[in-house]
């Protein structure tokens, strides 16, 4: 084989690995969609939904109420 029929098998495979990883990644986030993650440190409480219905919309909380006081508590250093 010359260089350029190296050149362009390289850069198929390259373009093929690509694809499978991200026909993967695109696999594996789908299956994890439904997931709900839930942090609570000693400052603040975490919630993260992956199930929103559409993308970058604020969802109100469960019971369909924006709650009336949010409460932000910090810890002393």
């Amino acid at each position: 084989m010359d260089v350029f029929q190296q050149n362009v098998y390289g850069s198929g495979v390259a373009n093929a690995g690509t694809a499978v990883l991200f026909f993967v990644l695109w696999f594996i986030r789908q299956k994890c969609k439904h997931s709900k993650c839930t942090m609570n440190s000693g400052c603040c409480t975490l919630e993260v939904n992956d199930d929103s219905t559409s993308e970058g919309a604020i969802q109100p909380p469960e019971g369909g109420k924006v709650p009336e006081k949010i409460e932000i508590c910090v810890q002393k250093v």
